[in-house]
This record gives C-alpha cells, structure tokens and sequence, in this order.
C-alpha cells in the first residue's frame, strides 16, 4: 500500500512541475505566552472558555472546503474558529455557547458544551491520552492524515484521472499565563490535478477568551 501510494505521487510529479505554497507565520506577538502548569505529560487547558475563538490564519488555502466535491472529512482543518468542532465536537446549531474543559487526571479531558442562557450541557464527552489525543513539550494536540479526496471511493477515481495525494493537520493547545486557550494549526498538503504536482503548507493560530463569572450566569449580576 505505501509503495502504491508513493507512485502515485511520483509519477505525475516527476512529468511536470509542482507548484508550491508556504506560509508558516510566528506565533502572534501581542498573544501571551504558554503558561508552566501541566497535569502529569500534557499542559494544563482547564477552564471555561468563549466558543468562538479570534483566529489568525495567513494562509486560507490550508484551509478544507465543506462546499467541494470531495467533502474535506477530518483530515483537513476548515479554518473555524469554534472551540467544540476543533475539540472534534460537531455539536449544537448555532454558536452561542460556552466550553468548560476539564481535566479529571493526567490521562483524561472531559468537555462540556452548554449554552449561555441554559445551564442543561448540549453535549459532554470525555477523551483519553493515547487514543484521542497526545501530549508533548509544546502542548495537547491532535492529528490527521488522509487522502485530499476525502474518501477511498474518490481516491481511487482521482487515481485514474491523475489527481489525488495526501494532506494532514495537527492542532496543538495551551493555555497561556492570562488564562486564554490558544491553538496552534499546522496544515500541509501535496499531490497532482492532471499532470501538475502541488505542495502547500501553513500555520494558523486561534485563541478562546475565558468566560467571566457573569457570562456564565447569563449575563446577570450576583
């Protein structure tokens, strides 16, 4: 299977030419720093946070489309900058909510989706070190790698048509020492339409504002 893979990548590549895109920006300046605390291997992320985050993206062709022929699936990030869909929550209609995050021990989150206005959760799941999600010095993150055409079906005919290849994503968080939660978005991508290879890579950021005492009563005052 990999050497087909590999093939199918050289080939088109090796009778035309590649058209390559790379912007990788640094993580925003006036952002603050990752905070020191951690729960065993991974950063401590616990807190209750804004669902709808401020997103820095340089690049939006790093960016999958849900409107294309060949749905982008998990395998690429779609630039939104909603907490509980980049958590891999696809959830509530409408995104006036709030996401408490919680992490129980050092193997384990759990996440609560619930709306502003209502205290009843819309959706709660737990996650689990190893399976759903790693750790490593630079923060909790998840990670994805298929096919661009979103599925086996599609690969296969992009395959006899000279177009197809491989794309993948990892979106890495951390709180930081002012209590926001932020997100680190690494996306690349490389394959053929026809005979003409492309490349592309690019780096995004998000950050969530922690939701105030007030906000979660409603907006109401004590």
């Amino acid at each position: 299977m990999k050497i087909a893979w590999c093939l199918m990548l050289i080939f088109p590549l090796a009778l035309a030419g590649c058209l390559v895109k790379s912007v990788n920006p640094e993580y925003p300046q006036e952002w603050s720093r990752p905070a020191a605390s951690r729960v065993g291997s991974c950063p401590d992320i616990a807190g209750t946070y804004k669902s709808v985050g401020e997103a820095n993206i340089a690049f939006q062709g790093v960016c999958g489309s849900p409107n294309s022929r060949y749905p982008a699936s998990k395998h690429e990030w779609s630039c939104s900058p909603d907490l509980g869909q980049n958590l891999g929550i696809n959830h509530y209609q409408g995104v006036s909510s709030i996401v408490e995050i919680r992490q129980p021990d050092e193997k384990s989150l759990l996440f609560k989706i619930t709306y502003e206005a209502d205290a009843a959760p819309v959706e709660e799941r737990t996650l689990f070190l190893g399976s759903d999600y790693n750790c490593d010095d630079e923060g909790l993150y998840f990670s994805s790698t298929g096919s661009v055409m979103g599925n086996s079906a599609a690969t296969a005919v992009g395959a006899i048509v000279l177009k197809g290849g491989v794309t993948s994503h990892t979106r890495t968080f951390f709180r930081t020492s002012s209590g926001e939660l932020t997100m680190t978005v690494k996306s690349s991508s490389a394959g053929w339409n026809i005979l003409v290879g492309f490349s592309a890579t690019g780096t995004s950021y998000v950050r969530w504002l922690p939701v105030q005492p007030a906000e979660m009563d409603g907006g109401k005052a004590p």
